[in-house]
Order: structure tokens, then sequence, then C-alpha cells
């Protein structure tokens, strides 16, 4: 989905998407998991949170709560169209202005 190292042009890596996006929507997972996530049709109990994304266009996570009551997410959607001009605006802002995404939210 994303490459490994981030692109000349702007493209983000995997490492940016884990260090910018991963947090805030860990977080909406475990603050109130029922409320943030919709059914998915036939295939109870797994849950899907569709999001906005601050690097790629949006991410939709599939999760499922384990019988260990943790978060299991076992499927990880991005919609990075019009990727390369959000990702230099998003990547400038983040990381050259020295604040992370966490602090948008």
């Amino acid at each position: 989905m994303l490459p490994d190292e981030r692109g000349a042009d702007g493209r983000p890596s995997s490492t940016d998407f884990l260090l910018y996006e991963v947090p805030r929507l860990r977080d909406r997972l475990a603050d109130d998991f029922e409320a943030n996530t919709l059914g998915v049709d036939d295939a109870a109990p797994l849950r899907v949170l569709i999001a906005a994304g601050t690097l790629v266009r949006s991410v939709a996570l599939y999760a499922f709560v384990a019988e260990d009551g943790n978060i299991d997410v076992i499927a990880v959607d991005l919609d990075t169209s019009a990727l390369v001009q959000r990702a230099r605006w998003a990547m400038n802002r983040c990381i050259n202005e020295g604040h992370t995404a966490e602090e948008d939210n």
C-alpha cells in the first residue's frame, strides 16, 4: 500500500503512516469501539472504523474484540488517491514545523 521509504515526490512511507496515522486511529478504537465503528454485514463480530486521514485521504480498519478483551485489527484499507499533494502538505506541516499529527487532533 505504501512504500518502505518516503518518496522524493512527498509520498509518505509505511513508517510515516504508523507514526502519524495509527496513534489517532488506535485511540478512537480504544475510546469507544462500538460507537466509533460500524458493523460489517454477515461478518459479526467484525466491525469497521472509517476515518479521514492526515497522510492518506481515508482509512478503514477492520477489527473485532477478542476473547481477552483486546481489539484486534485484521485488515486495513487506504484511499491513497491524490496522495502526493496531500502528503506534501501534511509532511511539511508535521515534520518540518516540528509537531506531530496527534497535536492537530
